[in-house]
């Protein structure tokens, strides 16, 4: 049975072991990203379009177009957010059968989750709830709270990178919340 406290431990074995770009440009968690996409989406990137370009850029580090211009992007403005498509895989890897579906995000909803706004539900958001800081912009998985602050694990950091953020998120920036219902 899924539980928030699975979807918590799940998030954060990816984190641990996640490493984005390097310094020295390089990207060994490319499979491991590969495969959030294609486990993720509802759509995935195809791989193969121009010779393999996107599965090159992927390689590479480099983000994939939001407009499907195959061979991505360094421009993070220009590419696809992943932070909810890294939610969904945390999901699905939890035992939750959703998609992440472009424009729309997480589906279905009901029976899995409900959707609630974060004003007038700030002072219930907790450990496992799936938030989206500022106006349907970036999504993360909470594992605590001190007092107004969220501390979480979110995908599309900087540098592609799975981890925790540098700073908590306030609770006054949630404009939405995916509040797990098992």
């Amino acid at each position: 049975m899924p539980s928030k406290e699975t979807m918590v431990i799940y998030a954060r074995s990816i984190a641990a072991n996640y490493t984005g770009i390097q310094p020295n440009g390089s990207f060994p968690s490319w499979e491991t990203l590969k495969n959030i996409y294609d486990e993720a989406m509802e759509e995935p990137p195809d791989w193969n379009i121009h010779n393999g370009a996107n599965l090159t850029a992927l390689k590479q580090g480099r983000w994939m177009r939001k407009d499907g211009i195959p061979g991505g992007t360094n421009d993070p403005k220009l590419g696809v957010s992943w932070c909810g498509i890294f939610a969904t895989y945390v999901l699905r890897g939890s035992g939750i059968p959703v998609k992440w579906r472009a424009f729309v995000g997480i589906t279905p909803r009901p029976p899995y989750f409900q959707e609630l706004f974060g004003f007038g539900n700030w002072d219930s958001i907790n450990r496992g709830d799936i938030c989206i800081r500022d106006a349907n912009n970036h999504h993360f998985i909470v594992y605590d709270r001190k007092g107004d602050s969220l501390y979480s694990y979110d995908g599309n950091l900087t540098g592609q990178k799975v981890g925790e953020p540098n700073f908590p998120t306030p609770v006054s920036r949630v404009n939405k919340i995916y509040r797990p219902l098992f």
